[in-house]
């Protein structure tokens, strides 16, 4: 065997043999920690949403809202639609002070939106809020010029817009919109007024003298009578 070889393995001898202690029952063994993995901390669970409040609080969230935002809001939930348009809401939005003498201007453009113009007379500057939604679903079909020739009746805080065999409520307090049932009788350039809690409308039609009544409770149009002549 060449020389080097062999100290090369006596090398490797000695080096294995210094590893192995000469008294293994002397031995010390030295233990070797390893770490436990923790567990993840636990999450905390989720923020119940706003709609989890009871109707007190969440009235007086809602009342906080501002004006332009309160539009889409009664499409969240039927719950909310309730909410906004209780008197509860109408008063909190007092005592908050965030009812402002006010003229609003509605309009329903040929594209399936309808417009809405707020000139709210602060007590400094007079400020102008614009809006424009979407038509409610069952109107979507409409073009403006079912609304060229619409009468505005107003009852308590709602907008009453009667068109040509359609009607649009509109909250004056909140913005939002929803379709109501039509007349029974299509009218153009029509009388219409409110008269306590009922709205009634007559001529403006060729086929009819009928004079309607509409109950917003249970929105439906009702013949009450025949005018002396049509008009």
């Amino acid at each position: 065997m060449p020389a080097a070889e062999s100290c090369h393995s006596r090398s490797l001898s000695w080096l294995v043999k210094s590893c192995i202690p000469a008294d293994p029952a002397r031995h010390i063994a030295v233990p070797v920690l390893c770490p436990t993995p923790q567990p993840p901390p636990p999450s905390s669970p989720p923020a119940p949403p706003i709609s989890a409040l009871p109707d007190d609080l969440l009235l007086e969230c809602l009342a906080r809202v501002p004006r332009a935002s309160l539009p889409p809001l009664p499409a969240v939930s039927r719950r909310f639609a309730t909410l906004l348009a209780s008197d509860a809401f109408l008063h909190l939005r007092r005592a908050h002070a965030h009812l402002r003498p006010s003229l609003l201007a509605l309009s329903v453009s040929d594209n399936g939106c309808t417009a809405q113009a707020l000139l709210r007379f602060d007590a400094s500057v007079p400020v102008l809020e614009v809006a424009a939604l979407p038509l409610p679903p069952t109107l979507l079909h409409c073009c403006g010029s079912v609304f060229a020739h619409a009468r505005a009746v107003v009852l308590g805080r709602d907008v009453f817009l009667i068109g040509r065999g359609a009607t649009l409520r509109v909250d004056a307090l909140t913005g939002a919109a929803r379709a109501c049932a039509p007349t029974l009788f299509p009218r153009k350039k029509f009388a219409a007024a409110a008269v306590g809690d009922r709205i009634y409308v007559a001529g403006g039609s060729a086929r009819t003298s009928a004079v309607e009544e509409y109950d917003p409770e249970v929105d439906a149009w009702l013949v009450v009578g025949e005018a002396p002549r049509r008009r």
